[in-house]
This record gives structure tokens, sequence and C-alpha cells, in this order.
């Protein structure tokens, strides 16, 4: 697992001690790898059981994921240089971003080209980018994170948000409220932008610059949450008002699409940007709770953790490919998605575990890691565990330590690194 500079000390985070919060790790490969059963309800989203995955998927999982790469973020400009961690992070991140567009987007769209009429799939947009938005919205971000490390050390930022949590009754629904509608004004902007500007054709791929942009403050708010343990403290620190939010979103989803007869288009919409912007806070305040619980993991979760980048870049096309087979065969959308989330995870998973790890050039193209020699120095101040993350002095190795005399941290791991 990854270092986060953290460690738990009387239900808060503390900083710079030679334990790791794992959970923080753990949660954001979870998010990611959540993905693969998201996916696996492409096409048939209208589906009761679908489109529940669809909206649960929708209200949390990549907002938390951006928002815990923020702090994460927020923590790797404390110990590094800030010119050479955006180099590192921009090439990291970037390199596996246009490989797998280079490479996986067009087997995707070759997959959807070739299958049969009868099996009722859309026909593939030119130049979509799929699943792998996530990465350029990752890249977009690292500029971010130097310019809100600048304002932390040069004015009185993060100051200000600390006295205003000190002084406001109910400060942490306050808080999730304006990281809310901070990320609800942009999505709404880009909305009608698109709206306004955009074919039909390409509507669908584009729709994901929404999120990008409306995700930015929440990974923006991921950064204040490393600089200040007042409004860590503040996020995690009672969870009425973050289950009641989660509550008001799923009672809009039911209201909206299990009750009312006739959904009107402009109402769903509306319902699903303000469940996509008011969701990832409150959620990520129950998963910061939750990662405060998580001392360890086994060995096969750190593993499965590991892998999730890879995981995440490869099970795509796999789940295109079976779902092409098997709804044309059987018109069963449910076998199909039964059947596409093992194979997915299952063969992904083998392929980053015997065939990228083993190979520095894919290690690099699929996962950004970079080629380095390091020293074999048990004491080694931040030398790497095998999962890509940091281990300080005295903290006890973990099973794959051996593997990065070879390799250095993987792409995701740069978030702290």
């Amino acid at each position: 697992m990854p270092d986060d500079g953290l460690t738990v000390t009387a239900g808060t985070f503390v900083e710079r001690s030679p334990a790791r919060i794992e959970g923080l790790s753990t949660w954001r490969a979870m998010l990611m790898l959540m993905g693969i059963v998201f996916h696996a309800t492409c096409w048939h989203e209208g589906h009761p059981l679908f489109q529940g995955i669809v909206l649960a998927s929708s209200t949390f999982r990549m907002g938390c994921f951006f928002l815990i790469s923020g702090l994460l973020g927020g923590y790797a400009l404390r110990r590094r240089a800030p010119h050479a961690w955006l180099r590192q992070r921009i090439v990291r991140i970037g390199i596996p971003a246009l490989f797998a567009y280079a490479t996986i987007t067009p087997i995707i769209g070759l997959l959807l080209d070739a299958a049969p009429p009868t099996a009722f799939i859309p026909r593939p947009i030119p130049f979509d980018w799929y699943h792998l938005w996530f990465l350029f919205a990752l890249v977009a971000y690292a500029p971010l994170t130097l310019l809100l490390h600048r304002l932390d050390r040069t004015t009185g930022m993060v100051a200000g948000v600390e006295r205003l949590c000190r002084i406001l009754p109910g400060a942490q629904t306050w808080v999730l409220l304006a990281v809310a509608l901070a990320s609800l004004v942009p999505m709404v902007l880009v909305s009608w932008m698109l709206d306004q500007w955009t074919s039909t054709t390409y509507r669908a791929p584009l729709l994901q610059l929404r999120l990008i942009a409306g995700y930015a403050p929440v990974y923006g708010f991921g950064f204040l949450l490393a600089r200040s343990a007042l409004l860590r403290d503040t996020m995690i620190g009672r969870v009425t008002a973050p289950v009641a939010i989660l509550m008001l979103i799923a009672a809009a989803y039911i209201w909206q699409f299990a009750i009312l007869p006739m959904p009107v288009r402009a109402w769903t919409n509306a319902t699903l940007v303000i469940g996509a912007a008011f969701g990832p806070p409150a959620a990520a305040s129950l998963i910061l709770r939750s990662a405060l619980a998580i001392r360890s993991v086994p060995p096969f979760v750190q593993k499965l953790a590991d892998a999730s980048f890879t995981m995440y870049l490869l099970h795509y096309p796999i789940i295109v490919a079976i779902k092409i087979a098997l709804v044309s065969a059987t018109r069963d959308p449910g076998i199909a998605f039964m059947c596409a989330i093992p194979v997915a995870a299952i063969l992904s998973y083998a392929a980053h575990r015997r065939i990228v790890l083993r190979s520095p050039r894919l290690g690099f193209l699929l996962n950004g890691r970079v080629l380095e020699r390091r020293p074999a120095r048990d004491d080694l101040s931040g030398e790497h565990d095998g999962s890509g993350g940091l281990l300080l002095p005295g903290a006890p190795r973990t099973a794959g330590t051996a593997s990065v005399a070879r390799f250095g941290p993987t792409a995701l791991s740069s978030e702290i690194n």
C-alpha cells in the first residue's frame, strides 16, 4: 500500500508518523475497482438492478476517489519539491493515459463495431475515451495541486477556513454543503455549454467534462483536508449530517425513478447532477471515518489494491467482449452482467500479476512505474514497499518488498510520493 503519511491517534489523523492508514489506500483502490461492477451494467442501464448500481456509483464513487487523491496530493507536496512532483505526476499518469487511449480505446471501438445488430449495442463514437476520462482528470488536477500548495504557503487560505470552522455552529454541515455547491456550479455550467455547442453524436463522451469540472473543487477540498487537522476533524466529527444528505439523495432518486410514472427529462437530469454534486462530500465523510478503523489489511487485499490501476485500464474491453457474446446468445442482460464481473476481474488481475509486473516496459506504459535503482538498505528513509508505497524508517516490510528492486512506484502512488 502507498504510504499516506498519516496515522490514527485519538480518532483523528496525525502527520509524520511511522505508521500508515491502510484504509485510505484500500478505499481508493476499491472505489476504482467498483468501476468493474458499474461498467458491467453498460447498455442495460434501464434494468431496475442496473439502474440502482448506476445511481449509487454516480452519487459517490469517482467524487470520493478524487477527494482522497487530493488529500494524498496535499501530503505529497509537504515532502517533495513542487515542480519535481508535478513533472513526475504528469509522467506517471499521463503516459498510461496516452498509451491506453492509443491502444485500448481502438480495441473497444473495433469490438463495438463488430457486434451483430441483434445485440442492440450502440455503434462506437470516434475518439471516445470511454473509461479513461479519470486519468485525464488527474493530469488536469496536478497543476491545481501545485496552485493550492502555493496559496497555502503564501496566503492565509487554510487559516481562514479553520477560523470559519471554529465560529460556525454545525460547521460540518456547512462544510459539506459548501463543497457540494462549489461542485454543482461548474457541473451546471458545463452541462449548459454542452447543450448549446455540441452535437448529439459527441455529447455522451463529452459529458465527462461535466464531472471533471465539477470534481475539481472536491479534489481541492481533499487538498485542504491534508493541510488542516481541524478541517479533517470537522469533516469526520459526526455522521448525522452526511447520512441525512445521502438519505435525501436516495429519496429523490426513488421518487424520480421508481414512483413517478412519467419522469420529465429535465427533472431527471437535474436530479442526477445534484446527486453527483452533493453525494461525494457526504460519502467521503463516512469513508474517512471508516479508514480510521482499518489498521491492517490481508495480503491479498494489498495485492488487489496494487493491481487496481491495471485492472481498471484493462477490464472494460473484456466486459465489452463478454457482453457482446452473451447478450447476442442469451438475450439475458442478467447473465451477461453476472459473467462479465468475475471474468473481467480475474483476467485483468492475472494480466497485472503475470505480465505487467514482470515487464519493465509494460510497467511504465500501463502503470507509470519508472525504472529505478535503489540501494538495499533496511533503514533507508522513503524506501518503497512492493505496492508502490513508502516505508518510513523502522516500519515493517510487506510481502511485495523484493519486487521494487527494479521498479519505482505506480501511477496512483505518485499522489503521495
